[in-house]
């Protein structure tokens, strides 16, 4: 539990009062992903949560030859889980990862923190990985009307 704490620490904003991380330390599911190509989620799964990850690296395939990497920090499926849309997409892992599952329940206690910004930080870090990935193919980024 103190290392599930210790690590929360470390990626939340410095002025989160401790007892507000030792209930999402409580509530969230402390996952180990021991190899490579396990999944996370799988196209067409519902969310209900996201995966926070601790350490090690997760990988989304977007569309044929464009996979997105994800490492420590990252909120795997949060899109889908603000949206409440199914997932769009598979991810993996690219080695042994350590996550937290923050499922809906928990994810309501987060409105208590001062995320704000770091969900918005993360949101817009993964739109620019997506867009990098896109550059040498940008009609994956286009939907049909």
């Amino acid at each position: 539990m103190e290392d599930i704490k210790e690590a929360l620490k470390n990626l939340l904003p410095p002025m989160v009062d401790e007892d507000l991380v030792e209930g999402l330390a409580l509530q969230s599911s402390h996952i180990i992903f021991e190899n490579k190509d396990e999944f996370l989620f799988r196209t067409g799964d519902i969310p209900k949560g996201f995966y926070w990850v601790l350490s090690g690296q997760v990988i989304e395939k977007v569309a044929d030859g464009i996979n997105l990497l994800a490492g420590r920090g990252a909120m795997v499926g949060l899109e889908e889980l603000l949206e409440k849309r199914k997932h769009i997409s598979d991810w993996c892992t690219t080695c042994r990862t350590e996550v937290l599952f923050v499922d809906n329940r928990c994810f309501k206690n987060f409105e208590k923190l001062d995320v704000a910004g770091l969900v918005s930080e993360e949101l817009a870090h993964r739109l620019i990985q997506l867009k990098a990935a896109c550059q040498h193919n940008p009609s994956v980024l286009i939907r049909p009307a």
